[in-house]
């Protein structure tokens, strides 16, 4: 039991994606991974984007604690709660369920659900939570969980009970006996079956006919082991009238022939329409060939485990699944859904390279169904046609393995995969330590390859591998994190701890300079004599340049190739000439009644070239770039074609996570340099005014 110690100075508050308390809430849970399960990074990063996290902190910030839960169904589910070990027994846990219980009071309630042999299952009934079930967990060697419920009073607690409101999936004797398989080292999607976040959402059932194929099997011993999970299942039996007509039908779409496994297939499917059965669970290619039929004409939904679990996964979390738009184009990306499975392998298969449907199928469908370590994105245009893929798998809590990447044969196609390459980098952006991501697809081409390489991803053996961290720091303190997250030795990549090394001993040029923080995309290398500058940009190319969040707000959407680009062309006049490259860019976007945000430092970028020359010569050379048309070069240079500009390529860029706004700015620039330079061109600023402006403060 829980001592009740008083914690004056304990305060219970919700954190978002980008506090720094996240990544102690991350090794917190990965510290207590035997009690609370594997959990990725991403999906900690997704839950504190939507409020679901709340953290115990005391009055010096340290963390004591954490609780995670999500909204379904009209009740609040409480999947994780985690107090630091040194700090149990205070009264912690009691103070992070308490401010859940206030906070879900428009609510019928919280469930969960705890492993009896757990040292918390006794801690739910002192906090108010009445144990009021309890089911076996899927999988060979899984113990039982108990059902916990707090009402707040909307409805009677014991209708609650007895009303269960999951859904009923009925699984076939395949998936069954995976399910219960004795041969741990085989991987399958199968294994997603059994998360105990589906415990909430579906009871999976069989057929009493499922005993008849148990009886199949030669070896006693495992005939009595299956009978026994059979029975800790639900079985269900169709009324025999209803159960003779379906299997009439059936016979008639499959046929009549067959061994004594096709016969018992068509059984199991009987049964299953007989009881108005929502969902039947298979990998038999024979009947999920005919899905749709059988939805056609029975409305039972047949389909794999990998499309199941991701349609709970859409039904608990829709937020996630609502595509956002790419660089204000028409493109967007969002989450990989059940309705993409087929779809994506129609698309993405590599034909030309020899790719077996099967094995790529095999992939797609073991890591999707694995919803606390896979995650896939696919990209449409506005269409609705799929144009890009992307499915990894969580390693550790900092790494993430890139089982597929691919992009669609179009015109856009090189733009894409950097566009995609970046929105991955991004996904993994870890602000305290370092991410890992390496893209381990062996069906990738040339362009693939090539668009990786430009987002710094660099090739190790067959694999192309990026470290990424999201804030910036000095060579030394960046060195001293990746020998404590083991990243250097052996698994120094392309050379960087090298390059490190020689930052900090003063012995690199800023061209090398430039290089590891390239590297380090999107975290940025202080002390390392890379020039940064704050450049002006008018809102409205700002919105086709780089800012995402600008071009929201406009009612048309941006040009596609242009709005994806990870290299850019800005012009300006040719003086002053205060810019040089290799260096970095703030950019300072000048205030625009019809755009919410300017009049702000939005966005940071590398500064990769400055050329001068006639603004023919500048865009016949840049015009590939393609945002700035002929007019628009001509106006800039006043109507003189052979009139000297300034063009500006630069890439890589980072929308800041707090924009600085122009009041705070001129106070950081005053502190800095003892002055406020005029913003209406470019200006060079120290590194101090750099990091405060970068790091929002």
């Amino acid at each position: 039991m829980e001592e009740h110690v008083q914690q004056k100075s304990i305060t219970v508050e919700r954190v978002d994606e980008n506090s720094n308390v996240l990544a102690r809430v991350v090794e917190l849970g990965d510290k207590n991974r035997k009690y609370v399960g594997f959990f990725p990074e991403a999906a900690f990063k997704r839950n504190a984007a939507e409020g679901r996290i709340l953290v115990a902190l005391d009055g010096g910030g340290a963390l004591h604690g954490y609780l995670l839960y999500y909204v379904a169904r009209s009740r609040a589910v409480l999947q994780q709660l985690c107090v630091s070990e040194e700090y149990r027994s205070r009264g912690i846990g009691r103070k992070l369920v308490e401010r859940l219980k206030d906070e879900t009071m428009h609510l019928d309630g919280i469930s969960l659900h705890c492993r009896r042999g757990f040292p918390a299952h006794g801690f739910w009934p002192g906090v108010g939570f009445v144990a009021f079930g309890e089911k076996t967990g899927r999988g060979k060697g899984a113990g039982v969980l108990t059902r916990y419920w707090y009402g707040h009073g909307h409805r009677d607690l014991f209708s609650e009970c007895e009303t269960d409101s999951r859904v009923v999936v009925v699984i076939d004797a395949n998936i069954f006996f995976d399910l219960f398989s004795e041969d741990d080292a085989v991987e399958s999607e199968v294994d997603g079956l059994k998360a105990d976040w589906l415990s909430e959402h579906v009871d999976f059932a069989v057929t009493d006919e499922l005993f008849n194929e148990i009886d199949r099997q030669e070896n006693q011993a495992i005939r009595e082991l299956n009978r026994g999970h059979a029975r800790c299942m639900t079985v269900i039996r169709g009324q025999d009238d209803k159960f003779g007509e379906s299997t009439e039908k059936l016979r008639a779409m499959f046929g009549t022939g067959g061994r004594p496994s096709d016969k018992s297939d068509i059984r199991q499917l009987a049964h299953a329409i007989a009881e108005k059965t929502e969902f039947f669970l298979t990998r038999d290619e024979s009947i999920l060939r005919r899905a749709e039929d059988i939805q056609n004409n029975f409305g039972m939904r047949v389909m794999r485990p990998a499309e199941l679990v991701l349609w709970i996964d859409e039904f608990v979390s829709e937020v996630d699944y609502s595509p956002e738009k790419m660089g204000g184009s028409s493109i967007q990306v969002r989450a990989l859904g059940a309705d993409d499975l087929k779809r994506v392998g129609d698309t993405f298969l590599n034909h030309g390279g020899g790719e077996r449907r099967a094995d790529f199928d095999k992939v797609l469908h073991m890591i999707m169904a694995d919803r606390e370590s896979g995650t896939g994105w696919v990209v449409e245009d506005g269409n609705g046609d799929l144009l890009g893929l992307v499915v990894a798998r969580e390693g550790t809590v900092s790494e993430l393995e890139v089982k597929l990447f691919r992009v669609k044969e179009c015109r856009l196609r090189r733009t894409l995969a950097r566009r995609l390459a970046m929105h991955l980098v991004r996904s993994r952006e870890n602000v305290e330590g370092f991410g890992i991501v390496r893209v381990v697809d062996q069906r990738g081409d040339v362009i693939v390859d090539e668009a990786l390489g430009d987002v710094g991803f660099v090739r190790q053996g067959k694999f192309r591998t990026k470290i990424n961290v999201g804030h910036a720091g000095d060579a030394g303190t960046f060195l001293k994190k990746m020998k404590e997250e083991g990243h250097v030795g052996e698994r120094d990549i392309w050379g960087l701890n090298e390059l490190l090394d020689r930052v900090g001993n003063k012995e690199a040029s800023v061209a090398e300079a430039a290089r590891a923080e390239k590297l380090l995309w999107p975290g940025r290398l202080l002390g390392a004599g890379i020039p940064t500058y704050i450049a002006p940009v008018q809102a409205r190319w700002a919105v086709d340049l780089f800012d995402e969040e600008l071009a929201g707000q406009r009612l048309f959407n941006a040009d596609a190739e242009t709005a994806l680009a990870w290299e850019n062309v800005y012009y300006r006049g040719s003086v002053p000439r205060v810019l040089d490259a290799p260096g970095r860019i703030l950019w300072y976007v000048s205030q625009h009644r019809d755009y919410e945000g300017s009049g702000s430092i939005r966005a940071c970028s590398s500064l990769e070239g400055v050329t001068v020359g006639s603004a023919k010569d500048l865009y016949r050379r840049f015009r590939r770039f393609g945002v700035f048309s002929w007019m628009d070069v001509l106006k800039t240079a006043h109507g003189d074609p052979t009139g000297d500009l300034m063009a500006i390529v630069f890439g890589g860029t980072q929308i800041l996570r707090e924009p600085v706004g122009l009041e705070k700015l001129r106070q950081i620039l005053d502190e800095g340099m003892g002055t406020i330079p005029p913003l209406s061109t470019a200006v060079k600023i120290p590194e101090s005014c750099f990091k405060a402006i970068y790091d929002g403060r």
